[in-house]
């Protein structure tokens, strides 16, 4: 059976807010089963919500403070008042499986076929354009277009 107990974290009035919830978020007080000090990497995976943006800056530097070094991985501080409906649904998304397929690219198109894709595009940017009086800037042969996607790339 799954523990019952409240999941409550609680800070006296008298002790700073920031280095106490950092503290106890590093030595594993604050999560069950996390602690940053076994493993520098844990940190990355956390996002930490926090009243502004300031508090945001401030506990960057307390994090430094309470792992006692000059540079750390640390995890992601969003100011409460900064976040938007789309920020969330992203987030959701990004830690989903689905996101790593949808996002793969597809293989790039070969040197020889995208030579001759961009010389037909050229071409047909250049009637899509012609002028009255013809224009000697405009690649508008075919030997000129496959020049012109040659240097392009």
């Amino acid at each position: 059976m799954p523990d019952q107990s409240p999941r409550l974290f609680t800070i006296p009035a008298s002790v700073p807010f920031l280095p106490a919830l950092i503290e106890a978020l590093v030595t594993g007080r604050l999560v069950p089963g996390f602690s940053a000090s076994a493993d520098p990497l844990a940190l990355a995976d956390v996002t930490l919500y926090l009243p502004t943006r300031r508090a945001g800056r401030v506990a960057q530097d307390i994090f430094l403070d309470v792992l006692g070094q000059d540079a750390a991985i640390l995890p992601r501080i969003v100011a409460i008042g900064d976040i938007d409906e789309n920020e969330i649904a992203f987030a959701h998304f990004a830690s989903s499986g689905l996101a790593h397929e949808l996002l793969e690219l597809p293989p790039a198109v070969g040197g020889m076929e995208r030579t001759l894709l961009l010389a037909t595009l050229i071409l047909r940017w250049a009637t899509a354009i012609a002028p009255e009086h013809g224009a000697p800037l405009v690649a508008n042969t075919p030997p000129a277009a496959l020049s012109l996607a040659d240097d392009l790339g």
